[in-house]
């Protein structure tokens, strides 16, 4: 039983059936043959698939936030750079789940759109805001899937793109007015300090001004929301640590033998984090 929870852990991390054969017989002198590694990935896999098929249609998902990495994966003799495509939902008891994840060659319109309808098949129902970054395949997709759906530009995103505009010694400031900004009860008011934040750096930071005047208010898509909605829905903060949480782990890997070993890796961690929450 240890030696196939060492063989199962091996596999967590990517590693490859002929290296895991290959270090077992250097370190305890005795062969496994790939078969029985393989059947341990198998009920890794088995696991996996039927979490991510499992049916969503018992509860309403009013908060689905979404985010996106990229990984390195060998295909015929050559290593590619694959996405990968993650979302989380909030139910209506309040409770957080990861719905399902997938490898994409490129993150755009047309595979956030398999995976919002892959959701939808599975019973997806009662949506009323997605939360994502800025990628413009994103909102195009939400807007295709989810007919009436409101977006939120996740707040982290834009103070990150925001500040990478402004010189090392004006970030401070910059990031004091932006956040008060965003404080203000009153959605018009945000705007009227948003745009005399813009007016202030424009002369030196043009590109930043043009920024706050075209991406500030889609920050304040959930000021409708109850504060206790808005406090914790304005971002996509949750994602963000939880995509730190996989970088960390496919680093360890470098490069994936093949795309299967990478999907393994990367659903057993948001496996993982989903038991967690």
């Amino acid at each position: 039983r240890a030696l196939l929870v060492a063989c199962a852990e091996m596999y967590f991390m990517g590693v490859s059936t002929r290296k895991v054969r290959h270090v077992l017989e250097k370190m305890g002198g005795f062969e496994l043959s790939a078969s029985t590694v393989s059947c341990v990935a198998q009920e890794l896999d088995e696991k996996l698939t039927e979490f991510r098929q499992r049916r969503l249609d018992d509860r309403t998902w009013p908060y689905l936030v979404v985010d996106a990495t990229y990984v390195k994966v060998r295909k015929t003799n050559r290593v590619v750079s694959h996405a990968v495509l993650v979302v989380a939902g909030v139910n209506d008891d309040g409770r957080r789940e990861i719905l399902t994840w997938r490898l994409a060659d490129v993150e755009s319109q047309d595979t956030w759109s398999e995976v919002f309808r892959e959701l939808r098949q599975r019973g997806v129902q009662g949506v009323q805001w997605v939360i994502s970054d800025g990628h413009e395949g994103i909102q195009k997709a939400v807007r295709t899937q989810f007919d009436g759906v409101g977006w939120q530009r996740c707040w982290t995103h834009f103070m990150r793109n925001a500040l990478a505009k402004a010189g090392h010694q004006h970030k401070d400031a910059l990031a004091r007015e932006l956040g008060g900004a965003r404080k203000l009860e009153d959605v018009r008011t945000c705007r009227a300090e948003a745009e005399r934040i813009a007016e202030r750096w424009e002369k030196d930071y043009p590109r930043l001004a043009t920024q706050i005047r075209e991406q500030f208010e889609q920050t304040l898509a959930v000021h409708e929301l109850p504060k206790e909605h808005r406090r914790r829905m304005y971002t996509t903060k949750m994602m963000e640590r939880l995509m730190r949480e996989v970088k960390w782990r496919t680093h360890s890997v470098g490069i994936f033998p093949n795309q299967a070993s990478c999907d393994r890796l990367v659903g057993a961690q948001l496996l993982e984090r989903h038991e967690t929450w």
